[in-house]
């Protein structure tokens, strides 16, 4: 049996070296596959061909050494060109997906051939249009939002003031429901699995952090003279009670962040319009208060 056969778009993750926060995308990547997501997007809008062939490479291998390449699919955003040389070059690569804009299915399907998975994303009010119009028999699933604003999703279009556009989950509800494909839907959805916590600490850290250095590259193990000298510059050092107390605040929130995010994979959540954007909000108001105590911690800890 084919991936496309199996294919499961429950637990997607989108992941490109642009958005690592400078970590190594391997290193995501192998985070994502023990957390058990089920479908791996590999976007760039930087990239060049060659890199994205390469980590190609490091996402399918990682995927095999886990024992999961007949059950975890591997896309490439866009680029069918890079999806064409890696499977040349054999690496497994499943597929791809595209925008309305970008190269059209029939080619993607084409060229790739029937076992691979093609995905298609668009506006979703475009996706509305789409379906109830299109052949949908050569797409695997369609690609809509975004929920709520996201930093990867700027090209989603924007409303007379600026503001870029979101869907409600009415009208996600609604082209669910006419759809007879699977939708994936981006752009702030979050839901809760065994190490998804893990993986989420894993992206929000910078590479660099205090997690990620060698103790002797931490304050307490500079040299003397270094020491002496951002002494003289007037470095200000925190008290040690501050940075705990620092830590302390943030446990908390990402404990809240956690029984949230429990409670939002509760299909019966979304049953309950207003139950569950009250949810999202205060989902955003704690991932905001998590950021800004994160760089309130780095700043004590520098």
């Amino acid at each position: 049996m084919s991936i496309r056969n199996a294919l499961d778009i429950s637990k997607y993750f989108v992941i490109g070296p642009e958005n690592t926060k400078g970590r190594p995308v391997a290193d995501i990547v192998r985070a994502v596959v023990d957390a058990g997501f089920t479908c791996i997007q590999l976007r760039s809008k930087e990239a060049g061909a060659r890199e994205m062939i390469e980590l190609s490479r490091q996402t399918a291998d990682i995927i095999a050494q886990a024992g999961r390449s007949d059950s975890l699919a591997l896309l490439i955003d866009d680029r069918l060109d890079v999806a064409l040389a890696a499977r040349k070059l054999g690496i497994k690569v499943d597929g791809v997906h595209v925008g309305q804009g970008d190269i059209p299915v029939s080619l993607c399907r084409h060229y790739l051939g029937a076992a691979c998975i093609v995905g298609l994303s668009a506006r979703s009010q475009d996706l509305f249009d789409y379906v109830k119009t299109a052949d949908v028999s050569q797409i695997d699933y369609f690609g809509a939002g975004p929920l709520r604003p996201s930093v990867t999703k700027l090209d989603c279009g924007r409303d007379e003031n600026g503001n870029i556009l979101t869907r409600n989950f009415e009208e996600l509800t609604e082209l669910a429901a006419i759809s007879p494909i699977p939708v994936v839907v981006g752009g702030g959805v979050t839901e809760y699995c065994g190490k998804c916590d893990e993986v989420r600490e894993m992206v929000r850290r910078p590479a660099g952090s205090k997690r990620d250095r060698d103790p002797a590259q931490t304050r307490a193990g500079l040299p003397a003279e270094k020491k002496h000298e951002e002494a003289a510059q007037g470095a200000p050092r925190p008290e040690r009670g501050s940075v705990d107390q620092l830590g302390t605040r943030n446990t908390d929130l990402e404990e809240q962040l956690t029984e949230l995010e429990i409670e939002m994979s509760d299909p019966d959540t979304y049953a309950d319009n207003a139950r569950a954007q009250a949810l999202s909000r205060k989902y955003d108001e704690l991932q905001k208060k998590i950021a800004a105590l994160y760089e309130e911690w780095e700043a004590a800890q520098s």
